[in-house]
């Protein structure tokens, strides 16, 4: 590894390591438009994040995420927003992301992540939101563990971690 790609892999761990904190920060939050408000945060990290890595799939994948957040986080006060036509372009705007990106089968899994974190951020419950997230960090992980995305890996393990725990926490303890 020369000089400038070593420099370079330690700044994608850095920017990575600051998207796992606002991810984590998100899954512990009570309302809707606080969780959007950091995945925007975190979603706008991870783009760079994968930029500076040179894994174009999961660049854009979360380019596209961040303009998701923006969308959905309107869609309480907004009727556009409200439209489902915005799942259905979410979803199409994956798959011709993946393959405009296409670096090789594990580009796949950035899409299906996608797909799953899209439905789950588009409902009102927050704890709809946290459940349907647990398969999201499943797929990302493989994605992360091919792209050397070490920041990436903890985060979804840390993140299964806190959605798990705020399930506990705030959808599941008896009241």
């Amino acid at each position: 590894m020369d000089f400038f790609t070593q420099h370079s892999f330690i700044i994608a761990q850095i920017i990575g390591f600051g998207a796992m904190a606002t991810a984590i920060t998100s899954f512990q939050l009570r309302k809707r438009k606080s969780i959007l408000i950091f995945q925007l945060i975190c979603t706008a990290l991870w783009t760079l994040h994968f930029f500076v890595l040179g894994n174009m799939t999961g660049c854009v994948i979360n380019g596209i995420q961040t303009f998701r957040c923006v969308i959905f986080y309107f869609k309480d006060t907004q009727k556009w927003a409200q439209n489902k036509i915005w799942l259905v372009l979410f979803f199409a705007a994956s798959i011709v992301a993946g393959v405009l990106t296409w670096e090789n089968m594990w580009s796949l899994f950035p899409i299906v992540g996608m797909m799953f974190s899209t439905v789950s951020l588009w409902m009102q419950n927050p704890k709809h939101i946290r459940l349907l997230t647990l398969p999201v960090a499943g797929v990302w992980f493989v994605y992360d563990t091919v792209c050397k995305s070490y920041a990436g890996m903890c985060n979804e393990v840390l993140a299964s971690i806190s959605v798990i725990t705020a399930l506990l926490r705030l959808d599941y303890r008896k009241k």
